[in-house]
């Protein structure tokens, strides 16, 4: 359930909450309809539905946040699902908090961990290792790329396909 600031919560707000210094929760409170199309509405199978434009927007608002780290640990170890968090969807989420886990970081619940705890130790494993934001949002990268190589590789019209024939001559110029 989000509160006013638009966050969903995992656990009851302590005082001096990260949430209220978060870039992003002055866009809420201005402008919630706005701040959804940046921050949310992500699919079941994690694509990005919405307009490129606001979630680029959003992802460079949440580079230069100061509590980047504390929502990117709060979204991965509180297990949520949709929308933008620290700059991070849910799989690249998932990817740093495999990364964590395969470095000894419990960010995972699986025997009822604090998840105060485990917050903290994910955030603290985030600020020492700051390569593997860079490594995961590179390797989306990647992957998006080759996607859309592949992508144009089907969508390839089958006469532009066989006009590229040796000896074909379109039907313009004969």
């Amino acid at each position: 359930m989000a509160d006013s600031s638009g966050f969903r919560r995992t656990r009851p707000a302590a005082v001096g909450d990260w949430r209220e210094r978060a870039e992003c929760a002055r866009f809420y409170a201005a402008s919630p309809v706005w701040a959804d199309r940046m921050w949310t509405f992500e699919d079941a199978a994690g694509d990005d539905p919405v307009d490129p434009v606001p979630r680029t927007m959003a992802r460079r608002i949440c580079e230069s946040c100061l509590v980047r780290l504390e929502c990117l640990a709060d979204a991965t170890a509180g297990g949520i699902q949709y929308g933008l968090f620290g700059g991070f969807r849910r799989n690249q989420r998932r990817a740093l908090g495999n990364m964590a886990e395969s470095d000894g970081v419990t960010v995972y619940s699986r025997s009822g961990e604090d998840l105060d705890a485990r917050i903290q130790a994910f955030r603290d494993w985030l600020r020492k290792h700051p390569e593997a934001l860079k490594r995961v949002e590179s390797e989306d990268h990647r992957l998006k790329q080759a996607r859309r190589r592949a992508q144009r590789r089907r969508s390839v019209p089958a006469n532009r396909a066989s006009a590229q024939t040796a000896g074909d001559v379109p039907a313009l110029f004969q």
